[in-house]
């Protein structure tokens, strides 16, 4: 058990590394700094608990400017290129992910009888299903632009209502 434990200290040590590095990466490095996140939050749910669960859903959250205006527009720079079908692909799959990780503290939450006292992951799940019904259908279907847009306003709006708890 402690070689386990040291080859996981180990790992967080270099995931962690790798996200700083990669959290200041320019524009055409943020699926790299995607898929880590995603790789880094797989890591922490392998964990497990309330704790890890959390911070398996921030390093999810992290990718928001990922799929920002800002990056986006900056993308457009980097000239015809599959940037934004990759973006499109791990945006879908960070959502995935997210609304897998709250509603997995959710329920951890109402397992834990905490009433509604305690019901911060219940609303932060409400405040992401509402974020996802509101995210309006693009009238162009084939705009990539619009739907990171669309997925940076779901997570943004996830995120704050997270911060709120922390």
């Amino acid at each position: 058990e402690s070689k386990t434990r040291e080859k996981l200290a180990s790992a967080f040590r270099h995931y962690g590394a790798a996200h700083a590095y990669f959290s200041q990466a320019p524009v055409n490095d943020q699926p790299t700094f995607v898929i880590l996140c995603l790789d880094l939050s797989s890591l922490y749910s392998a964990v497990g608990g309330e704790e890890c669960l959390a911070k398996a859903l921030d390093r999810c959250l992290d990718t928001t400017k990922s799929f920002s205006e800002d990056t986006v527009y900056d993308a457009f720079g980097l000239g015809p290129t599959d940037w934004f079908d990759k973006m499109l692909a791990l945006a879908s799959t960070v959502e995935e992910r997210v609304f897998k990780l709250v509603q997995n503290l959710a329920k951890l939450e109402k397992d834990a009888g905490g009433g509604n006292k305690s019901a911060k992951w219940k609303d932060v799940y409400r405040a992401a299903l509402t974020s996802k019904m509101g995210m309006k259908q693009s009238e162009s279907p084939n705009d990539p632009a619009l739907k990171l847009s669309q997925f940076h306003g779901l997570f943004e709006a996830i995120k704050t209502k997270r911060m709120q708890f922390s």
